[in-house]
């Protein structure tokens, strides 16, 4: 048997304004650059991974947690490790971004050929993103949630061990 977290490891401050921790739908996201706007052809174009949110936990459809890693990355695994972050807190906002705590920003980081996601910016080849829902909710959502206010350009959401990544 795995190996993980049992107790949900939330971080402070909570819920940004306008956000919710909890979905009573399922939601796909994806990742988006947080300096400019994207059209709905690129939004329908990427990958993207199926979400649910109840309590402040995001689960992907395969049943995994996602959550915050010792390294600071975003990842999803069943069971979390133990020494995970953050495994809970996240929150659906009304602007379409899924924040954590208090915050909606994230990092997407070169590593190699590829980008991966974190909570904190690891290295000057980071750029601030944002975890967006992607698909028709996103002309749903009208409020603002956080200092952000337009998503931008989508990427490709996913790289190996289901962590968020292009």
């Amino acid at each position: 048997m795995p190996q993980g977290v049992t107790t949900a490891t939330t971080p402070q401050p909570t819920n940004p304004a306008g956000c919710s921790s909890s979905s009573s739908s399922n939601f796909e996201i994806t990742v988006v650059n947080a300096t400019s706007t994207p059209s709905k052809r690129d939004i329908a174009l990427e990958v993207t991974l199926s979400i649910t949110l109840p309590n402040g936990v995001l689960t992907d459809d395969q049943g995994r947690t996602g959550y915050i890693a010792s390294n600071n990355q975003f990842q999803f695994d069943d069971p979390p490790p133990t020494d995970a972050m953050c495994t809970a807190g996240w929150s659906l906002c009304s602007d379409s971004t899924i924040a954590l705590g208090g915050s909606a920003d994230f990092y997407k980081c070169l590593s190699g050929t590829f980008s991966d996601l974190y909570d904190d910016s690891t290295n000057a080849q980071c750029n601030l993103t944002s975890i967006t829902v992607a698909g028709s909710r996103l002309s749903l959502m009208t409020e603002s949630c956080g200092a952000r206010k337009t998503p931008a350009t989508a990427c490709n959401p996913f790289h190996h061990r289901g962590h968020l990544a292009s």
